[in-house]
């Protein structure tokens, strides 16, 4: 028995690398932009609750806190999962609080504040004191197609917003007000700032992604080398802000797209394949580690300290939230 509990061999004989051969040559990976294929610390594990995902290319939902905090998406559900009572509860309930098309499509949760976003433009924040509800747009390609949650170098607390309308809008948290509201030339599917805030990077649809200035929304760098949309084809690209023009390591999916990217307080990336697969990586080692399993991916996350990493598994015979613990931890 694997730790998704999966019995092998299975009743037709298959091992467990059987099977895994079978699956990598016969899975295949959704493209947007057909065009030439680039060739080219460890963990224990535990489970139990089953996430859904709602949109193919939308893995980001699952976030934690702390160690003993996990929020995921179970459909129109976030619920809130402590590992160390390995109890779990309903937290925000879209049927309820949301509006139109009530799914939930990307989270993220940050100092006891959890925010989501849903199909129809619609955003819930909730807070130990209060429940807010917000529409961020009322366009008929209004999905909120990912959520980042930061400290301002101001000190407010903000959100950086990626929708599917081909706007970053950057809010203001705790006053539930809209600071600024970026056009991008594509669909936007996610951001990331910099530590200091100043610089974000955006990606969408289209084969490059842009850094920007979030005071101004001005485009200060282009970068390129993908080959298809980002986060819907086989590779992650890292870059060193200090030179953009070149790709300091490229991580390539086994199997499907790179969906989801997490990096740890303690800086290892994990890099989510749209299934199966979930790599780490050590930008200062270079060292790298890859984990795999059976089932659709629907996000990872790591707790505070990057000693705890969680992968959330939505599909396949053993739906699943597998919890992998530092060694020595």
């Amino acid at each position: 028995m694997d730790m998704q509990r999966f019995h092998w061999p299975t009743t037709e004989g298959q091992s467990r690398q059987e099977f895994r051969t079978y699956r990598t040559q016969n899975y295949q990976s959704y493209r947007n932009i057909e065009g030439p294929v680039l060739q080219h610390p460890k963990f224990e594990s535990n489970h139990n609750e089953k996430s859904e995902i709602m949109h193919f290319q939308l893995r980001n939902l699952i976030r934690a806190t702390s160690k003993n905090c996990v929020y995921y998406s179970a459909a129109e559900v976030i619920k809130h999962w402590n590992p160390v009572t390995r109890d779990s509860e309903d937290v925000v309930d879209f049927l309820q609080v949301g509006s139109g098309d009530s799914r939930v499509c990307t989270l993220d949760a940050k100092e006891n504040v959890l925010i989501a976003g849903g199909f129809s433009g619609d955003y819930v924040i909730k807070t130990p004191t209060e429940l807010h509800q917000g529409i961020l747009t009322h366009s008929q390609n209004g999905i909120t197609n990912h959520m980042q949650l930061l400290r301002h170098r101001t000190g407010a607390f903000v959100c950086n917003i990626s929708s599917n309308d081909g706007f970053l809008r950057i809010i203001d948290v705790h006053q539930m007000r809209t600071l600024h509201q970026f056009p991008t030339p594509w669909a936007l599917n996610c951001t990331a700032s910099s530590p200091d805030t100043h610089l974000c990077v955006c990606v969408g649809d289209s084969q490059e992604s842009l850094v920007i200035s979030t005071d101004t929304g001005e485009t200060l760098h282009r970068m390129e080398g993908h080959v298809d949309y980002s986060f819907s084809y086989k590779t992650m690209r890292l870059y060193d802000t200090r030179n953009l023009n070149k790709t300091l390591h490229v991580q390539e999916g086994h199997m499907g797209a790179i969906r989801s990217l997490t990096f740890s307080e303690s800086n290892i990336l994990s890099c989510a394949e749209a299934l199966d697969y979930v790599h780490l990586y050590d930008p200062v080692t270079t060292r790298s580690q890859t984990i795999d399993f059976f089932g659709e991916i629907a996000g990872t996350c790591f707790d505070l300290s990057g000693d705890y990493l969680w992968i959330s598994i939505a599909d396949g015979p053993v739906p699943c939230l597998l919890e992998f613990v530092r060694p020595n931890t």
